[in-house]
């Protein structure tokens, strides 16, 4: 926030990734169930698809057969990009941010998700806030993020 890693009460980090936004079973690993996390995940894409089909694939693989024009996996993407679009839309209805960079393996088949995401968007945050001038971009960062992260938190901490 202006520049600043926001830190919540005494502290702590929030912990969006925990928001429930869904009251299916799927028990996460902090002892909730239905988190963002747990819906909008690569092994949520994997297991999606792996239920409908019986397969063994990984969240790359399904990616790859939807851009091959795999109904199943076209369906499995666009599961994924609903609950991706769900959380997103919360976020973009507490903060109105200028960007929220998005990072973790499925943003490497963002354009896939892209549409799934934007349409939740569009359709629950159309009246009350300026959704469409939200930036939504990959992480630069990608995998080195969390390491980034952890220095910001200690260089905040250490002044």
């Amino acid at each position: 926030v202006d520049g600043r890693l926001y830190r919540g009460t005494q502290g702590w980090h929030p912990e969006i990734g925990h928001q429930v936004v869904s009251e299916q079973p799927t028990t996460c690993y902090c002892g909730a169930s239905g988190c963002w996390e747990q819906m909008a995940c690569g092994p949520a894409l994997a297991d999606s698809y792996n239920r409908q089909c019986g397969g063994a694939l990984t969240a790359a693989e399904v990616c790859s057969l939807a851009r091959g024009g795999d109904r199943p996996a076209q369906a499995a993407v666009a599961r994924t990009g609903y609950w991706l679009g769900i959380g997103l839309a919360n976020l973009v209805t507490l903060f109105a941010p200028e960007c929220i960079a998005l990072g973790g393996g499925v943003m490497r088949s963002w354009d896939l998700f892209e549409p799934h995401v934007r349409a939740v968007i569009e359709k629950h945050c159309s009246f009350l806030v300026p959704h469409q001038l939200v930036d939504l971009l990959p992480a630069r960062l990608a995998g080195s993020a969390p390491l980034a992260g952890a220095a910001c938190v200690w260089l905040h901490a250490n002044p």
